[in-house]
């Protein structure tokens, strides 16, 4: 199809309402997964030190992660709006006049739905897992390390690497008040140290707490005995934190990856038969169908919506938002319908997983051949 003058204006039209619509969608859906992360975060972590930046580099990162289902929806509203917007101006009916037919201006939105495709498949496939092992390089190795002993909230015991820390109050100075810190040993037994202030002093290779005016408790297992000693002043070095655990998630893999980890996974249950290995196999089985198929809702989408949106004739923006809902959730209600099932061969995982896709856009094409006609 040779690219006119046309073309290019309809693809014009289709951006702007595509970009809000995307702009809105995201901020929500980031929202939502931000949300999430922080509250996790403040689960494993006493205060987690959050900055903006950080909430700003998070939400790059979980934007990736989401393209696949944002672009197809937001892309079907754009598209939407923009026959919307041509028919109450009658340009569609003026482009008919001058002898183009609808399937013709319906086209443009088709080949874009196609190549937004591809660009999905791309980013879930390269930007997804670069962006995912980034979110988890932040949550769970750069924000634990700038964690100090001095933030931790008073009144309450916390872990702090290996040490358990209480401290009752904090000064305006920064004084630490009250502190207890049980620290474990080398052979079991358990040193527990009070002090009735201290300052913590963090410096590049070690951090240093000064305890004032308090004593140590150790306890010894090996002859049943308690050692007991007081200091009116301690420093004691404190061992730098260690990162957290890096999780490999589905979501930080290619489809390469996922493949040759499904592999994997499928001998080793056919080897051992272990129902945790069955539900591992049936997760990547269901990740790679997913993978393979979001990307292509974007064209089915595409396809439903152009002959139905060029055949609007000013019914309004209510009817285009209302039937880009309904061609959403008819969408979404074939996803649910065929997403569960048994174990099934990866080959046959992947065609139903892309069902939805056949049906919605095999009735577009339906609808595209008769656009001149209906």
């Amino acid at each position: 199809m040779i690219i006119t003058r046309i073309d290019r204006y309809i693809l014009r039209q289709i951006i702007p309402p595509m970009f809000i619509a995307f702009s809105a969608v995201a901020v929500l859906m980031i929202s939502g997964i931000l949300q999430q992360q922080v509250k996790e975060l403040l689960d494993e972590l006493p205060v987690a030190p959050l900055q903006v930046t950080d909430f700003l580099w998070m939400s790059l990162y979980a934007l990736p992660m989401m393209v696949g289902m944002i672009i197809p929806i937001t892309f079907l509203f754009g598209l939407m709006l923009m026959f919307d917007r041509m028919s109450r101006y009658r340009e569609i009916i003026a482009m008919t006049a001058g002898g183009i037919s609808m399937r013709r201006i319906a086209m443009p939105a088709v080949v874009l739905s196609f190549v937004l495709s591809i660009l999905c498949f791309v980013v879930q496939d390269i930007a997804q897992p670069w962006a995912f092992r980034q979110f988890m390089k932040l949550a769970r190795m750069d924000l634990p390390l700038r964690m100090s002993l001095d933030l931790i909230p008073t009144g309450r015991m916390y872990e702090y690497g290996k040490l358990r820390v209480y401290i009752r109050g904090r000064t305006e100075d920064g004084e630490l008040q009250d502190i207890v810190v049980l620290q474990p040993g080398d052979e079991g037994n358990m040193v527990a140290f009070y002090a009735e202030k201290a300052r913590w002093r963090k410096g590049k290779d070690e951090n240093v707490l000064e305890m004032l005016n308090g004593f140590w408790i150790e306890s010894q297992e090996q002859n049943n005995q308690v050692v007991r000693g007081s200091f009116q002043r301690l420093e004691k070095t404190i061992p730098p934190l260690q990162p957290m655990e890096t999780i490999r998630l589905r979501t930080g893999m290619s489809i390469r990856e996922l493949l040759a980890e499904h592999r994997r996974i499928s001998q080793e249950y056919e080897r051992t038969k272990g129902l945790p290995l069955l539900s591992d196999v049936k997760k990547f089985r269901s990740e790679i169908a997913e993978r393979l198929s979001f990307p292509l809702m974007c064209l089915a989408l595409g396809l439903i919506a152009s002959p139905i949106g060029v055949r609007m004739r000013g019914a309004g923006t209510t009817y285009a938002f209302s039937t880009g809902f309904l061609i959403v959730g008819m969408y979404f209600l074939l996803y649910k319908a065929v997403g569960g099932g048994g174990l099934m061969p990866l080959y046959v995982k992947c065609i139903v997983q892309q069902v939805p896709n056949i049906l919605i856009g095999g009735l577009g094409i339906f609808f595209l051949i008769k656009a001149d006609r209906l």
